[in-house]
Formats: structure tokens, sequence, C-alpha cells
């Protein structure tokens, strides 16, 4: 027996044919081909590259400037340290040819006395100032915090002052906390500026040493202009003109210059 269709069944079975025949409106999905995907994937990568070069180019560009920064901080580090080795270097050829003191490294009494012979055959016709500076109260120090300690200012006093001088000049320990320093003077008011602001040098800035730091100050006896042939032809008179000087900032209460012949300190006239 033969089956019936339902009047619906024949409807949608005509729709379809309708849909996929050749005389009726087709429908038509959108399908990517391989070429296209192929293109479209070789744009991301090559995208992709260019993020990855543009980051490696601020990667290269950050180690190169972190390089530059490092070797300009040892280049100053290395620089320092030979300009350190180099001072060090030329103070220990002056020592060994200058027969130092053993404690402060600086010249001896035998040194001044061969600069002096030097002075007294040499044709330059310079100008000198020779000048006393005694530590004061320096007993006081060696007593109240014993003897290691007073080496230690004995030190500092000298690698502060020697630092502070040129070539020309020279510092002496002339015998315990004393020292004598000649001055080569271009400028017959220099000696006043240069011993002032060696006293201040000292006594601006305490002494460091185990437990605390310690002030210092110092009193200067100094000469007047001289020539190289004046100071050593006449010597001894000079050396206790400034060592009267020397009494005189003394009494006058310590941390000041004074100049021989005249008796009174800078520190007063002001």
């Amino acid at each position: 027996m033969a089956k019936v269709l339902s009047p619906q069944l024949i409807t949608a079975g005509n729709g379809l044919e309708n849909l996929g025949g050749s005389g009726g409106t087709s429908l038509t999905l959108p399908t990517v081909s391989a070429q296209e995907e192929k293109q479209a994937l070789a744009a991301e990568l090559a995208a992709t590259r260019e993020q990855v070069s543009a980051l490696q180019q601020d990667v290269l560009l950050l180690t190169l400037l972190l390089i530059a920064v490092l070797t300009i901080l040892a280049l100053g580090r290395y620089l320092r340290l030979f300009h350190f080795r180099l001072r060090r270097d030329d103070s220990d050829n002056r020592c060994h040819q200058r027969r130092c003191d053993e404690l402060t490294g600086l010249c001896s009494r035998g040194q001044f006395e061969q600069q002096l012979a030097e002075l007294a055959v040499s044709r330059r016709q310079g100008q000198y100032v020779v000048a006393l500076i005694n530590l004061d109260d320096f007993k006081q120090i060696n007593d109240t915090y014993g003897f290691d300690a007073g080496d230690d200012v004995l030190v500092e006093f000298s690698n502060r002052v020697d630092a502070a001088l040129r070539s020309s000049d020279l510092l002496v320990r002339w015998s315990g906390e004393e020292f004598l320093l000649l001055l080569a003077i271009g400028e017959p008011d220099a000696a006043e500026r240069v011993l002032e602001r060696l006293k201040d040098l000292v006594a601006l800035e305490p002494f460091a040493r185990k437990g605390g730091c310690l002030p210092v100050t110092v009193s200067v006896g100094a000469s007047p202009v001289l020539t190289g042939q004046q100071l050593s032809a006449e010597w001894e008179h000079w050396f206790n003109k400034i060592d009267t000087a020397l009494v005189q900032a003394k009494r006058q209460g310590r941390n000041r210059v004074v100049f021989s012949g005249t008796q009174i300190s800078l520190e007063a006239v002001r």
C-alpha cells in the first residue's frame, strides 16, 4: 500500500529543490582559500618580527648605555687610583732623595740644609718666606690620649698641609711637634694668605681618632720675604727671628700667625 505524503513535507521538499536548483536563488557561504591564509600568516609573522626587532634594538641600546656608564665609572676609579699611586710614588721618591722623617714621611733637617746650600749658589733670585709651625698643647694631647694618638695627629697634620702645598714648597719635620715650612713666594702678600689658609686648614676640621674627634690648632712664626741668598747667608739670624715670632703667637693666645719684625698677630689686626 502506497504511503501518502503530507502537504507540509511536499512543500518543504519543493523549497529545498528551489534553493538548490539552477533556476532559483543560490545561498553561498564565505570561504577562505589556503593562499589567503598563508598571506595572513605571513603578514602576522612579519609584524611579529618587526616587534621583536624593535625590542632587540631597545635592549641593545640599553645594554650599550649600561656598558658606557660602567666604563665611565671604572675609568674614573682607575684615574683616581692612578693619580693616588702617582702622588704616592712621587712622594716616596722625594722621601728617598730627601732623607724623610720615618713617622710623617716629610723631609728632615738634612734635606732642608741641603736646600739652603743650593739657594746660596743658585743664580735664580727667588723670594722666600720661612715659617716655624708648632702644634698647640701637643703635650696635653699625649698626656690625655696617649702617644699613639699624638703620632696620629702628627701624621694627619703632615698629610693635610703637605697636600695643600705646591711642589716648589718644602715642609720639614723640625723636631717633635714643630715643623718648618719654606714657601716660594711670587708676590709679597701671598705669604699671609697661604699661612692663614694652612692655619685654618688645621683648625676648622677636627682630627679623627678612635673614639671621637680631636680639635687641633697651630701657632706660626714667619719671616718677612727674603731672597735665597739672604736666607742662606743669615740662616741662624732668621731662624731666631721666626722662633721669637712663634713665641709671640703663643703668648697672644695660640692659633694665629705672627710675622717677624712686626710682632703683631694677623688675628689681632682683624
